[in-house]
């Protein structure tokens, strides 16, 4: 089941759910309204109808706590419903931002590993243009560069293919 099927389902139990809700109350108003007191105007028989009057009262107020229960069942439903859908929702986010970012951290490994192999075969280039030189070239060579003259030939020739690759 997918994830839009999962919400629609959970909305249409919520739907259903504030459609019994309301047909309770309004079954409880029409029983109790059905039974309305009818109020008489002699003095004799005043305690009655005030009994009455506030037993109508009282059969309403009972139907009125009952449909707000209902109401309550209805939006603590549509909340989890809700919740379930934010949820899944925020599972496909997340799982789609991962592999994203995996994908973006192999191609970053990739490309730096393509970029030191291109300085590695730079420096190695640069080393090679160096390799018939006698040791006083490359000392002459490295005055001219005002960098340090003193080393092996390997490094004097490591030293100039530095230079030549920064």
């Amino acid at each position: 089941m997918t994830v839009q099927d999962q919400y629609t389902e959970s909305l249409r139990r919520t739907q259903d759910a504030w459609v019994s809700a309301t047909d309770v109350w309004t079954q409880n108003f029409q029983k109790v309204a059905g039974q309305s007191p009818k109020i008489p105007f002699s003095a004799d028989d005043a305690a009655a109808a005030v009994d009455r009057f506030f037993d109508f009262a009282e059969q309403l107020l009972e139907a009125s706590r009952e449909y707000a229960k209902n109401l309550a069942d209805v939006a603590t439903a549509f909340t989890g419903a809700v919740r379930q859908h934010v949820e899944s929702v925020s599972d496909v986010v997340r799982e789609q931002v991962e592999a994203t970012t995996d994908v973006a951290k192999e191609q970053v490994d990739k490309l730096e590993d393509a970029a030191e192999e291109q300085v590695r075969q730079a420096k190695e280039a640069a080393r090679e243009q160096y390799d018939g030189w006698t040791k006083a070239e490359l000392v002459e060579e490295l005055g001219r560069r005002d960098l340090p003259k003193t080393g092996t030939v390997e490094e004097l020739r490591d030293r100039l293919a530095e230079a030549d690759t920064e």
